[in-house]
């Protein structure tokens, strides 16, 4: 499988994703993760993110990223809410396979920022500009 492909398939899964579960961070890795697996894809979740990267990190002292799916292309994925945060790039920066951040929050397009694709799922937000849940 190709990085496009993969990138077809990560966007398929993630847009799935019912909005109530969208809300929190864990209620959203958990059914990207859920999605991911029924592809039949191998997906370990909060992997060590390349050492090289580590020193970099300010607020991650553990250096972790998301999602890392080992099966069938390698893919890192960060899930944030509604921009890709520079922590999220800095973990990626250094990982070997296709780079992914998903933002809970968007229009529900899809663009590059350096060398990581950008996925949104298109929830709006809620009345106000206030998103609902974490910042993550």
């Amino acid at each position: 499988m190709d990085a496009d492909a993969a990138l077809q398939v990560i966007e398929r899964v993630v847009r799935a994703v019912p909005p109530e579960q969208r809300r929190s961070y864990r209620e959203f890795s958990r059914a990207v993760q859920t999605g991911l697996e029924a592809e039949g894809w191998t997906v370990r979740r909060e992997q060590p993110a390349p050492e090289h990267s580590w020193p970099r990190l300010l607020y991650d002292r553990t250096g972790r990223i998301n999602l890392v799916v080992m099966h069938p292309v390698r893919v890192g994925i960060e899930l944030d809410n509604f921009t890709p945060r520079e922590k999220s790039l800095r973990k990626l920066r250094e990982f070997n396979g296709v780079k992914v951040v998903v933002l809970r929050q968007g229009r529900g397009g899809r663009y590059r920022k350096k060398d990581v694709t950008v996925i949104e799922c298109g929830q709006p937000r809620a009345a106000g500009g206030v998103a609902h849940g974490s910042h993550r």
